[in-house]
């Protein structure tokens, strides 16, 4: 009804494509989670399309999706194949190159390419295709899929860089992306800051818009075991979450550690809050199949600090989910590490990892990751 005011009338359905270099459920730390999150939203009340690569490896680019269109949690997605992958230790030496050396526009344009990832079949489709689209909204700044898009139609071009401060971004073809985009959408003012102190931003509309999330129960008060379950704290340290497992809910909590030093100081804090844990001297390897089988809920904080923990830590999940352990709840400042294994336990089992903070005795932040075995299976 053309009389009734503009703010009450229904706007048109927009068709959105959302370009990013991968996109998967299995996906859940950086700007591909954040797009796949953002998508969700939007298909609500839009027509979207995700535009993105085969791969779900973001190291080497290897096609692992078919190719084809594919239908995620009411998301049309439409993948395309990479035309090669990438060897992480001969793509450093070549960043280490491209760091050190004059280079020219060429150089540059072939980093590109060998950072992947390299998709010729997803450019060109953009190229067909970009007027079928109300906008186009390009995640990530640094890859090809982002760099190269944004050349088709700049002016119905929108861009969430999610950057960071990051040598790559001192390469002269960034320049070129930030000054390309119609609008951009910034996640954080500290991002926004850092780019526009950066980059000559050339966007005709800027929004610091942040990253919707739905407020998450607390993990262990909201979902509590039972009352007297069994409760195993692995990497325990000075054991904080066993012992408000067993003072919280009665539990009959283990306390794991593969350092026996650590040991006196999680009985004072038992001690302290009157309550009894039962320390145990183990590697996450040493946990077998069968001693996991007896807790209901295994538990961990800060335990995956390093790249050569994210492997035992998955096969000590493994070994739990095939125990018939139904809750595996783990804590992490927000590592690349913690990512890492969140994102190789979601390959396999039911996943939720969310945000958390708190602000007492002071501010912190980080994530919950939590698995489940998916329905029917161990």
């Amino acid at each position: 009804d053309p009389a009734r005011p503009a703010a009450l009338r229904r706007r048109r359905p927009m068709r959105l494509a959302v370009v990013v270099q991968r996109y998967g459920a299995e996906i859940v730390s950086g700007p591909e989670h954040l797009c796949r999150l953002t998508a969700e939203q939007l298909a609500g009340r839009h027509d979207v399309d995700v535009l993105t690569t085969c791969a779900r490896d973001g190291r080497t680019w290897k096609n692992r999706y078919p190719e084809g269109d594919d239908r995620i949690r009411g998301v049309t997605v439409r993948r395309f194949a990479n035309d090669r992958t990438r060897d992480p230790a001969s793509f450093a030496e070549h960043s280490d190159w491209i760091d050190r050396h004059p280079r020219s526009a060429g150089d540059e344009e072939e980093w590109l390419k060998r950072q992947g990832p390299w998709c010729p079949g997803l450019q060109a489709y953009l190229e067909q295709h970009h007027r079928d689209y109300d906008a186009l909204v390009f995640f990530d700044c640094l890859h090809a899929p982002t760099v190269l898009g944004l050349r088709v139609d700049p002016a119905r071009s929108i861009l969430a860089p999610a950057a960071h401060d990051t040598p790559a971004l001192r390469l002269g073809l960034y320049r070129e992306v930030f000054s390309q985009p119609a609008g951009i959408a910034y996640t954080t003012a500290v991002e926004r800051g850092f780019l526009k102190r950066t980059f000559s931003i050339g966007a005709q509309a800027e929004e610091t818009v942040g990253c919707g999330v739905e407020v998450p129960p607390s993990h262990l008060r909201e979902r509590p075991p039972r009352k007297g379950a069994r409760v195993m704290e692995i990497g325990c340290g000075w054991g904080a979450a066993g012992v408000f497992c067993a003072k919280a809910f009665g539990a009959k909590v283990t306390a794991v550690d593969a350092d026996g030093n650590v040991f006196p100081f999680l009985e004072l804090i038992a001690a302290l809050n009157g309550v009894k844990v039962m320390p145990l001297k183990r590697r996450f390897e040493q946990l077998s199949t069968a001693r996991l089988g007896e807790e209901a809920l295994l538990v961990g904080s800060d335990i995956c600090f390093w790249d050569r923990m994210v492997g035992p830590l998955t096969n000590l999940v493994s070994r739990a989910m095939r125990a018939g352990v139904q809750r595996v709840v783990l804590a992490d400042p927000g590592r690349t590490t913690f990512y890492e294994l969140a994102e190789r336990c979601a390959r396999r089992w039911q996943v939720e990892l969310t945000e958390w903070y708190a602000t007492d005795p002071r501010r912190a932040i980080g994530e919950v990751l939590e698995v489940r075995p998916r329905a029917g299976r161990a």
